[in-house]
């Protein structure tokens, strides 16, 4: 005893086949949505209003003309970095706070 397969079935099917996948990617979208708030840093608004401020300070570090050469070592018991500073002419820098 075969059924005949009419047109009435394959709506059937072909509207549970796009319902599933609508359904499955609602899922997937309020998700998301509800994991990831869209922000790549914290507090976004007050680190734009502050950016002209990083461009004056990046412009007053090159203005500076110091060239950094920064040399990490392992060894056995750690690793020992070094850096040398040298001034625009070529003048070695000592003596400097660094904080990180």
């Amino acid at each position: 005893m075969t059924k005949e397969l009419k047109g009435e079935h394959v709506l059937v099917m072909t509207l549970a086949f796009f319902g599933v996948t609508v359904a499955v990617n609602v899922m997937f979208t309020i998700y998301a949505i509800g994991t990831f708030s869209g922000e790549d840093v914290s507090k976004p608004y007050v680190r734009g209003l502050a950016y002209n401020r990083t461009l004056e300070a990046r412009a007053a570090q090159t203005a500076l003309g110091w060239r950094a050469t920064i040399e990490a070592v392992r060894e056995k018991g750690g690793a020992a970095i070094s850096a040398h500073i040298e001034d625009r002419h070529g003048q070695v820098k000592s003596a400097l706070i660094v904080e990180a």
